[in-house]
């Protein structure tokens, strides 16, 4: 519905085409001279993908001005250089607990970029945070549920910020433990921060807000994988 709403408006001008008569790609610079969208004026040799792109934006920004759009973080995808150095470091099989909290009404499972919520595909951010360390120790032969190591996080902080107007940022502080048969091996509280490119308009800052989260999660279990503290808590 929304995009039947951008009026396209063409005209045809110095070379004799008629308006309606297909042309090629030669005559683009006389066909698209004045093209008008919802009030933004585009002269020149514009293409018609650039006229999709910005009734898209439009579009995009009428569903984010209501204030109940709702968007998923894109999948988690690994730091496979940290994950080459972890493997090198020789660790031994980890078991991972439940990552807390696991209430989704709780603060860090809450995400909003300027009124639109994001929503972690899991179901919530912990559970998020949980699936990437689970998932890294798989490629790297170190996850085992039995294990004698246990390793249990709490999401402390987490947050995504697009209210700036040329810089978005990023802040995660995780609370980690290692325990072996019952005995703790490290206890230690990280916190990473990102940045990543944003603007003052809403339909560039919000997708760029949602896109950047993933690398937030790995910047922190960038950081995890290269603290030679934690490396000596999951070694053999």
């Amino acid at each position: 519905m929304l995009a039947r709403r951008c009026a396209v408006k063409m005209r045809c001008v110095g070379s004799g085409v008629p308006e309606r008569k297909a042309v090629g790609r030669s005559h683009y610079p006389y066909c698209i001279q004045r093209t008008t969208l919802r009030g933004i004026t585009i002269s020149g040799e514009e293409t018609m993908k650039t006229l999709r792109l910005h009734c898209g934006a439009i579009c995009a920004l009428a569903i984010f001005a209501t204030g109940c759009a709702q968007l998923k973080a894109p999948p988690y995808a690994a730091d496979y250089e940290a994950l080459d150095r972890l493997h090198a470091s020789k660790p031994g099989t980890v078991a991972v607990a439940t990552t807390q909290p696991t209430d989704p009404t709780q603060a860090v499972n809450k995400l909003s970029l300027r009124g639109a919520a994001l929503l972690s595909p899991s179901g919530s951010f912990a559970k998020y945070f949980e699936d990437a360390l689970i998932r890294d120790l798989k490629e790297v032969s170190s996850f085992d549920s039995s294990a004698a190591t246990r390793l249990d996080s709490r999401i402390l902080k987490n947050e995504i910020s697009v209210g700036g107007f040329v810089t978005g940022t990023g802040v995660m502080e995780v609370e980690l433990t290692v325990t072996r048969n019952a005995q703790q091996r490290l206890h230690k509280i990280y916190q990473v921060n990102t940045t990543f490119d944003s603007s003052f308009a809403g339909i560039v800052a919000i997708p760029a807000g949602q896109a950047a989260y993933p690398d937030l999660v790995r910047t922190m279990l960038r950081a995890i994988y290269s603290d030679p503290l934690f490396i000596a808590a999951v070694g053999k």
